[in-house]
């Protein structure tokens, strides 16, 4: 099934939390339930019948090892999509020691019609959801849940399919999955870190794989684990490519030239012959007046809204602005066609289709992809959830298999210049001044976007507070203009008591305000762990810090970090400091010129060395006493 979502938007006041130069929110290491619960049995039947209908029959145990684990499994939701999908529970029972069996009553079984989202939220009418309340579970007791979910009709013509990820964050002691096909149906599997075996029986083929889940922690900012964990899928198309051509061929009876269309074009690309400039007034005139809303009917979220819709409701999903964008550039005489792209933490497909989240556009004459959804995204530039990905461009047939661009370096760029003073009472003041370019400035426009009108000051504050720290400010930057990936900010701040010991003690080199993630410390990933089962982000940036520091004269400085410079793995840093006339000036000058998103286990063996080398000298404090 597929849900073609807007990438997610880290929410931002007082210049807070996220960095600039990352994602907008980082996956963080997932606590395991291995304490809590177990599944002791998970079998399940996978039925292709032929005809585009399929069914999963699945029967699952779950044994509570402590009272948060019973109050975890007491309460179990299913979810389907009706006329497309229907549900038949077969039992459902809490199970004691002894063997008593508590069946689960009628009345304990809550529905849901409809999901309803607010703001950019996904509102889809033809969604079910069932939450099964199971009675008096506890500790030692098991959970029993049998269904089968029975798929009515294809989401897309010609599609079977079906799919199973392990999630380590509980143990399975004993997994079974059967696959059953006539004999003769063609099915594509992938499969990895399980037992598997085939065999015929009657006019059915038989595919079992079955094995053991341990729990484990995942690594933090685990990226490509769909392609990494244990798994089985299975699929009546053969690849990604055969699905992007059922979407090209169910979009495409859309793409119509009708005559109010080349009317809106022409409104928009008047007095214009270069493509490009043509490709932009059409993208900025549906990025900003489609209004993105994530409203689902029909086929799983893949079949997009009429043009009727679209232009009359004045919003849409993903589908609806991609359809609505092909159609003006079509009438515009310029190629155009959509790309199935997947937004999550995964910079790897499938061998096998398993579906994706997201659509955008690629423009084949001019090497250009678009996402009209990002509403706030100027030209030439994408969201970071579509960066350095893997897309299918989806063609009625022959789709094909490329990748979007990668961040560079010189595409997610900040500048800071600190120019500070430290009082003999530990007070510090003066000015930072920031230049971000790219993908920073387009995060850095977000975050100034959500400071109301009059309030820098008291952002600044709030920034301070959150470091438990008191003092004021003030912010100063241009007219934000949305067009341009470009941002500049200046802030003011004089902060009492920054020194917790203005006799004596120990301090960063350049004083880094709390809460803004310009500098150097905050933008790369954790490389201290020896060992990694995923890879983890690796993200292209350069970040220039330039600085100075002056001391009161009732201040001796005995110490000043000592000199790095380093390029090795893709990464170069360079840092040096001076002292004169109690004024330190310095300088750190980090780039990352990784050509990708993500390393993978290797490139983190690799990278190690010359990463905790940085770390170490951003340690390193500077000595001063009165």
């Amino acid at each position: 099934m597929i849900n073609l979502l807007k990438p997610g938007r880290c929410l931002f006041m007082a210049l807070a939390s996220c960095c600039l130069l990352c994602p907008a929110a980082q996956a963080q290491t997932l606590a395991t339930q291995a304490g809590n619960f177990v599944v002791e049995e998970d079998r399940q039947v996978w039925r292709f019948y032929g005809d585009e209908t399929s069914s999963l029959e699945k029967r699952i145990v779950f044994r509570a090892l402590s009272a948060a684990g019973a109050q975890g499994i007491s309460s179990i939701p299913l979810s389907f999509q009706e006329g497309w999908q229907s549900l038949d529970v077969v039992e459902a029972y809490t199970l004691k020691p002894d063997g008593h069996r508590l069946p689960l009553p009628s009345d304990a079984i809550q529905k849901q019609s409809g999901l309803l989202g607010g703001s950019t939220g996904v509102s889809w009418p033809e969604y079910r959801a069932w939450q099964f309340k199971y009675p008096d579970v506890q500790v030692g007791d098991r959970v029993v849940m049998h269904y089968k979910l029975n798929q009515l009709k294809a989401f897309l013509p010609g599609w079977q399919g079906s799919q199973w990820f392990a999630n380590h964050n509980f143990a399975t002691e004993k997994l079974g999955i059967e696959v059953q096909t006539p004999k003769g149906m063609a099915l594509a599997v992938e499969s990895d870190g399980l037992q598997t075996s085939t065999s015929e029986e009657n006019d059915l083929q038989i595919r079992r794989f079955s094995g053991k889940i341990d729990a484990k922690i995942y690594d933090a900012d685990a990226r490509n684990a769909a392609t990494t964990v244990a798994r089985v899928l299975v699929s009546s198309l053969a690849s990604p490519e055969q699905m992007a051509d059922r979407f090209a061929q169910a979009m495409q009876t859309q793409v119509l030239p009708r005559p109010d269309l080349l009317a809106l074009a022409q409104s928009q690309t008047g007095g214009l012959s270069d493509p490009a400039a043509k490709a932009r007034a059409l993208y900025d005139w549906v990025r900003k007046n489609i209004r993105y809303t994530a409203v689902f009917i029909g086929a799983g979220g893949w079949v997009p809204h009429s043009l009727d819709f679209i232009l009359s409701k004045r919003y849409g999903d993903c589908k609806d602005q991609v359809l609505l964008l092909l159609s003006l550039l079509k009438v515009a005489g310029i190629e155009a066609v959509p790309a199935l792209v997947n937004t999550g933490n995964d910079y790897s497909l499938n061998k096998v289709a398993a579906g994706f989240d997201h659509v955008i556009t690629y423009l084949p004459a001019l090497d250009l992809y678009l996402d009209p959804t990002g509403s706030e995204v100027p030209f030439g530039e994408l969201p970071f959830g579509v960066r350095g990905k893997p897309v299918v461009l989806a063609r009625v047939s022959g789709s094909s298999l490329a990748q979007t661009p990668a961040l560079a370096a010189d595409g997610n760029e900040v500048e800071s210049q600190g120019d500070f003073k430290l009082r003999d009472n530990g007070t510090l003041e003066g000015t930072l001044r920031i230049t971000t370019k790219g993908h920073a400035a387009m995060v850095m426009q977000d975050r100034l976007a959500q400071i109301p009108p009059g309030m820098g000051a008291e952002a600044v504050s709030r920034m301070l507070e959150q470091a438990r720290l008191s003092g004021t400010g003030a912010l100063r930057y241009p007219a934000l203009n949305r067009d341009r990936a470009v941002q500049t900010l200046e802030i003011d701040v004089e902060i009492p008591n920054f020194l917790a010991s203005p006799e004596a003690g120990s301090l960063s080199a350049n004083p880094m305000l709390p809460g803004l993630p310009v500098y150097v410390l905050g933008t790369f990933r954790s490389f201290q762990p020896d060992q990694r089962r995923f890879a983890l982000p690796c993200i292209p940036a350069h970040v220039r810090e330039t600085f100075k520091l002056k001391f009161d004269p009732k201040f001796s400085v005995q110490r000043v970090p000592t000199a790095l410079k380093l390029q090795e793995q893709g990464v170069r840093f360079e840092a040096a400091y001076s002292f004169a006339d109690q004024v330190l000036s310095g300088s750190r000058d980090y780039s990352d010129s990784n050509p990708s998103m993500v390393c993978d286990v290797a490139q983190y063996n690799q990278r190690k060395a010359p990463m905790r080398a940085i770390a170490r000298h951003l340690r390193q404090q500077l000595l001063y006493q009165q």
